[in-house]
């Protein structure tokens, strides 16, 4: 199934479900109501087109103006925040902001999928993703047939590393940098530590934009929906920002967004 068509197929249902709930006029932003707490990764961090922050501690990307954008057709401000969460508890810190009140929303590549379903309540998806395969200029990988015997780096937790455990069991897929190499994924791609690195083919499509010694390869496998998190029986909040989504696929400001930040071509 397309990326379009999930897209529409979302579209549909959403539009089903909340009918009455958007509104063709944008609300004028209340500056004595409270902030939408947003958290959207940490500070100094970068996942690009997705976000990153700027040495001035802007944060910028597709998915921190996909939450602006949301806010504003409620009349909110957004505060985007930093948890002081309890890592050893060895929870998913995107939950855990939740759980601890420490944030309204979540958007931070935070996909809609079994493994946080029963954890938090999902919106409707803002974007499907794809997992990527970034190999070098002048490799002969041409397609995902071609990784059977290869190196391949996919982190562990990760969609690409389940498809690529499940697609590829005679690989020799790694979850971590080799030992004694440095740099970053161009570096072990160009060095020859590793074949391949996999993860989501948005951000492999900004790699290869940096560097013109590796390449995206065309095909995209699997897909994973991107939505917004909010704390589990928060009904009322989950309902507006629906409303929100809903009323940006029909205004176009989706598509715009999209245009902007995510590429599907290398």
């Amino acid at each position: 199934m397309t990326l379009r068509v999930l897209l529409i197929r979302c579209l549909t249902v959403g539009l089903v479900i909340l009918a009455g709930c958007s509104t063709s006029k944008t609300p004028a932003i209340d500056p004595n109501a409270p902030p939408l707490r947003v958290f959207c990764s940490y500070p100094g961090s970068q996942y690009m087109p997705y976000f990153a922050w700027s040495g001035e501690g802007e944060l910028s990307g597709f998915e921190p103006e996909v939450m602006n954008a949301v806010a504003e057709h409620l009349g909110l401000r957004v505060s985007f925040v930093t948890p002081d969460l309890d890592r050893s508890e060895g929870i998913d810190p995107r939950v855990q902001a939740l759980r601890t009140d420490q944030a309204d929303a979540v958007i931070y590549t935070m996909p809609r999928n079994g493994t946080y379903r029963d954890a938090v309540d999902f919106t409707i998806p803002y974007h499907v993703e794809g997992v990527g395969i970034l190999v070098h200029r002048g490799s002969n990988i041409m397609s995902a047939g071609d990784l059977a015997s290869k190196r391949l780096l996919a982190f562990k937790g990760t969609t690409a590393y389940a498809w690529a455990k499940t697609r590829f069991p005679t690989a020799q897929i790694l979850t971590r940098y080799p030992p004694g190499a440095r740099g970053n994924v161009i570096d072990l791609i160009v060095n020859g530590y590793i074949d391949a690195f996999l993860i989501d083919r948005s951000h492999l499509v900004w790699i290869a934009s940096q560097s013109e010694e590796v390449r995206v390869l065309p095909e995209q496998r699997s897909q994973e929906e991107f939505a917004i998190a909010v704390k589990k029986g928060n009904g009322k909040l989950l309902d507006r920002l629906n409303s929100a989504l809903v009323a940006m696929y029909k205004d176009g400001t989706l598509h715009e967004l999209r245009d902007k930040w995510l590429s599907t071509s290398n």
